[in-house]
């Protein structure tokens, strides 16, 4: 609430959202929100590999309320890389930071996807199970050793040295700054096609000598993909076609940062070379950041106090009586020893309408504040878009007739309507998964639909969803990756449930399986999957089997 200005949004450890509030609230020592966006998240690593109307509206999410659909948008959740960007923290660094500060942070270079081995330090980051899996979102988190895991690379191994190569390759090609938009598709695969050249990958035509090329594609992400970040890079030489053609072929949509920097940090020994590459095309990479302009709203919050409750009633009823009688506000308000706000409030809970001085709330102005408060804003809100303080809004709301409880009624109405909205939005997504699993989904969520809104809440139930058989072979493999899934949940939940003597919950499990948590959406398509999570929640212990199964 402090620095956001809500108590939940703002959260974000990667796309924060408010960023006006914030800025404002920190009175711009960290720059203004566009320079924030830009320079402070995980924006800066992706800001140049997008045009300018994406990072703009990009940004006006991040200063707004919300960056639902901001990774879509981006591409990033259909990209076969994690758009959830795991919290990163080197051991070498903490101890530093506690020496030096007091205290340990995390560091937005090692936050960078493809960056997991420390430069400094030539340490292996440890990784956070916290924020990215959805766990304790909505908390506040500094890197502790305690919730922090090695990832399954040695240190001197080969894998731990291409790792390396790569931290260091995109660490210094994002030290050059590069405006937005700056590494176009086109401009990339050119620089990309430069490398090629130079190992004799590519025919007088121009073409790709695919059998010399993809072996040694292959043997290069092989050492990096062991890393879940990494993985969804190519494991076989079918899959390594299919990467060189997303990086080669003609381009026809987006492509994620990190197969245009692991494909460059293949190519070239260094970052400079390739930088210099680019340069060769004749089309600058380099540039300085984008200053953002620094807003000039301000939210000042007024507060009176209140004057010696035994006269109170007295008080309200003389004044009343003052103004219905016609005495002007102000005189009532001297006459009975209180503030001329004080009696306009009175006089509005009694349904008598007082004349108001205009100072910067002009009759336009304060028209278009009363119908945004009628629809339920935000008082905040209303206060930075018209340029005046929260207490403002709030006497608007005290001193005129009935507002209160028309803006409450809103704000109870759009509370309702999110939460519906949100519950729609979630059977949409998960309702094939079943009523249990999509319940576990958001608790919270059923919670209060199930106390406030019952009714609505039963008549929208997930329906059960016929099965039918595919008329043709599916491209993926279900059955196969079926098995593997529920094999894999079955044998997480035993170690579970061996650790803790207590019911499991949903987000337990796909902690443990990160690659159960995008799956939950099509479990129509894995129903051993399905079965095995029914089953493990609310497991104890003691209903295990002797001889290891759940049922």
């Amino acid at each position: 609430m402090q620095l956001f200005g809500h108590r939940r949004q703002g959260v974000q450890h990667d796309l924060p959202c408010r960023l006006d509030a914030f800025a404002q609230r920190t009175d711009y020592r960290l720059g203004g929100p566009k320079d924030i966006a830009q320079e402070r998240t995980l924006l800066s690593f992706y800001r140049p590999f997008q045009t300018q109307p994406l990072n703009s509206e990009v940004v006006a999410a991040m200063r707004g309320d919300t960056v639902a659909h901001v990774k879509f948008r981006m591409g990033l959740l259909t990209s076969r890389f994690r758009a959830n960007h795991p919290l990163k923290a080197c051991p070498g660094c903490m101890d530093r930071d506690r020496r030096e500060h007091g205290w340990v942070y995390w560091h937005l270079r090692h936050q960078y996807p493809g960056v997991w081995v420390c430069e400094e330090h030539q340490t292996l980051l440890l990784n956070s199970s916290l924020k990215s899996t959805g766990v304790e979102r909505f908390l506040w988190h500094l890197p502790s050793i305690g919730h922090l895991t090695p990832v399954a690379v040695d240190e001197g191994s080969a894998s731990f040295q291409s790792l390396r190569h790569l931290a260091r390759f995109v660490v210094e090609l994002f030290d050059r700054r590069v405006t937005e938009g700056g590494w176009t598709g086109a401009l990339l695969q050119q620089a990309l096609r430069t490398g090629l050249n130079r190992r004799g990958w590519l025919t007088p035509s121009g073409r790709l000598k695919l059998n010399q090329v993809w072996a040694s594609y292959l043997d290069h992400v092989l050492a990096i993909r062991g890393v879940p970040e990494l993985s969804g890079l190519a494991k076989n030489e079918g899959e390594a076609v299919r990467d060189l053609g997303l990086m080669f072929h003609p381009i026809r949509g987006g492509t994620h940062p990190l197969r245009w920097l692991v494909g460059a940090s293949w190519l070239f020994e260094n970052a400079e070379a390739f930088a210099a590459a680019i340069d060769g095309l004749g089309m600058s990479a380099s540039g300085g950041g984008v200053a953002g302009n620094v807003a000039t709203c301000r939210i000042a919050i007024d507060a009176k106090e209140s004057r010696q409750k035994s006269t109170v009633s007295d008080q309200r009823q003389r004044a009343i009586e003052m103004i219905a009688e016609g005495v002007a506000t102000t005189a009532a308000a001297a006459a009975v020893g209180v503030a001329v706000g004080t009696a306009m409030a009175w006089a509005a809970a009694a349904g008598i309408e007082t004349k108001r001085r205009a100072k910067l709330l002009k009759p336009k102005k304060l028209q278009a504040v009363v119908e945004e408060l009628q629809h339920g804003a935000d008082k905040a809100e209303v206060a930075i878009r018209h340029d005046v303080s929260v207490g403002s809004i709030t006497r608007i709301l005290r001193t005129h007739p009935g507002l209160h409880q028309t803006w409450i009624a809103a704000r109870s109405k759009r509370i309702q309507e999110t939460a519906r909205g949100s519950w729609l939005s979630l059977r949409e997504t998960f309702g094939s998964a079943g009523i249990k699993i999509l319940r576990a989904m958001d608790p919270a969520l059923y919670a209060w639909l199930y106390r406030n809104d019952r009714d609505w809440l039963k008549a929208h139930q997930p329906e059960p969803i016929a099965r039918h058989a595919d008329q043709q072979a599916p491209a993926v493999r279900w059955d196969e990756r079926d098995q593997w899934m529920s094999q894999r949940v079955r044998t997480v939940v035993l170690e579970l449930c061996a650790e803790r003597p207590r019911s499991l919950k949903l987000w337990e499990i796909y902690q443990a399986v990160p690659e159960l948590k995008p799956k939950l959406r099509v479990l129509d398509r894995l129903p051993l999957t399905r079965q095995a999570i029914q089953s493990a929640l609310g497991t104890r212990p003691s209903s295990i089997h002797p001889s290891g199964d759940l049922f």
